[in-house]
Order: structure tokens, then sequence, then C-alpha cells
């Protein structure tokens, strides 16, 4: 601890000859030290002195503290300062920072998102394991007459409404039925509700429900192939004779 030049001149170094006798005298910590009266290590006394000077770690003995304080006495009233090799005895020791701790292993991130992509590639699998959906869209219907094609597209529906049912519950927007009259309240958002007609700027919109529009209500797709046959929509069958 570096040496502190107080005050240049006698009579202005008085409060700090007083301040320093007092420190050199009476910072003591009387840790491990037995009262001098009662010769008990936890007496009241003691208690109260390390709770008057918890900074100072040495124990001085009553001759040291005289000699330090007529010391700091004419150094003070003569130059001003305190001699360094009794701050060193007497300053409390500085506390050490704790050490930083450190860094553990960062953990870790968000997993990615599946690539939509492959959820869709996914759906249409889904349809076509189920509704053989993809060989109805596929088959050329040029040559089937219309009640062949109305005994296919029935099975078709009934086993793709399985499907959505299933994997991918679907809700109404709007609560009203088709054709009955609703009311809108301002703003709209065009994500959910189209309006269509005579729209202009209002507080509240009053039409006809033309669609109830739909929205999925839970996503309950199993989890994705390999990526190697995530393109897979239906594999090829071969029977071997």
């Amino acid at each position: 601890m570096r040496a502190q030049r107080l005050v240049p001149t006698p009579l202005a170094a008085l409060p700090g000859v007083f301040y320093a006798l007092s420190w050199a005298i009476g910072p003591i910590d009387w840790a491990g030290a037995s009262c001098r009266t009662c010769r008990i290590p936890a007496c009241p006394g003691i208690l109260r002195a390390r709770q008057r000077h918890p900074g100072v770690t040495a124990m001085i003995s009553v001759y040291q503290r005289v000699a330090y304080a007529f010391r700091c006495f004419f150094a003070l009233l003569f130059r001003g300062v305190i001699p360094q090799d009794i701050l060193t005895a007497v300053a409390p020791a500085p506390e050490r920072a704790a050490p930083m701790p450190r860094p553990g292993p960062t953990a870790p991130g968000p997993r990615p998102l599946e690539d939509g992509g492959d959820r869709a590639v996914q759906v249409l699998a889904l349809l076509q394991r189920d509704g053989r959906l993809v060989d109805f869209l596929l088959e050329d219907l040029t040559a089937c007459t219309d009640a062949q094609i109305g005994a296919a597209v029935r099975d078709v529906h009934a086993s793709c409404r399985r499907v959505i049912d299933r994997y991918l519950p679907l809700e109404p927007i709007l609560a009203d039925e088709e054709g009955r009259t609703t009311t809108l309240s301002a703003p709209v958002d065009p994500s959910t509700v189209k309006l269509v007609g005579n729209v202009g700027s209002q507080a509240s919109y009053r039409g006809t429900v033309r669609h109830r529009g739909w929205r999925v209500g839970r996503v309950a797709l199993p989890p994705l192939a390999a990526d190697g046959a995530r393109l897979v929509v239906a594999p090829a069958e071969v029977e071997v004779a």
C-alpha cells in the first residue's frame, strides 16, 4: 500500500494525528484471542470488538500499538505521512476477488425446423396410401363413364376424408353456416376472412357467408421417414412368381 501525503502544516495535521492514534491503538481483530478479564474466547467484550473492527486480521500487542501510535503522531505532525511499515502491519489485507466461474458447456440450440417440403410430400403419401388419391388423379378417365367415375370418387372421397380427420383435423373459421348473415368488426384479417362485394372503410361489415373457411385444428402427422425415402409418395410393387 502506497503512503499518502495528508497535510503539509503541523496545525492542520492535528486531526489526522488524533485519528492515527485511535486507529493505531484501536483496530484489533480479536479472532482467536481471549478476554483479558475473564479469559473466555467468546465473551461479550470479544464479540463487540470483532463487530467493531472486522477488517483487521493481525493480532497486535499493546507495546507494539503504543510504539505505532507515537511513530504515527510524530510522522504526521512533522512530515504529514503515515510510515509505510505501519500501514502494512495494521491495514486490512485487500480481499481477493472471487474467481470468475468457468463457462460451462453451452446448451444445444433449438433443433432446426423440418423442411416443409418433406411434410407436404408426406401428406400426399398418406392420401395415396389410405385413399389412393394419386392413382385416381393420374388415371386417364377419358374412356370411363360418369357412373364409373362417380363410384370411384365415392371410395376415394371417404378414404381421403379419414386421412384428414386423423392427421390434420379441420375446423371452420366462421361459426355461421353458409347462406347465413354475419357481422364482422373491423379490422378484418385478410388471411382468415376474404371480403367480396361492396367493401369500403367501415366500423363493421355485415354480409352473407359464402364459405365458412377451414383451418387446421391440430397437426398429428407421424414422424418423417429416412432421408432417402422422404420423396417417395408410393413405393413400387412387384409380384414375384
